[in-house]
């Protein structure tokens, strides 16, 4: 899990790690794969086995070719 920052609690209340998650998904969305990365991390640091985050942090690693 890489380090989340508290600029992804700008758009999901921050203890809610679905509403967090979801936040990731539509920064995603908009191609704001840094603000994203940021909401889905903040997610699991909440709920660590939240699925959703995890997918959304491999969708931003094969965007951005970390993964292949």
């Amino acid at each position: 899990m890489r380090a989340a920052g508290a600029g992804a609690k700008t758009l999901a209340p921050s203890g809610d790690p679905a509403a967090q998650a979801l936040a990731g998904e539509l920064l995603l969305a908009a191609n704001d794969e840094s603000a994203a990365e940021l909401a889905f991390n903040s997610a699991l640091q909440l709920a660590p086995d939240l699925a959703a985050a995890s997918a959304g942090l491999l969708r931003i690693d094969i965007r951005t070719g970390r993964v292949l």
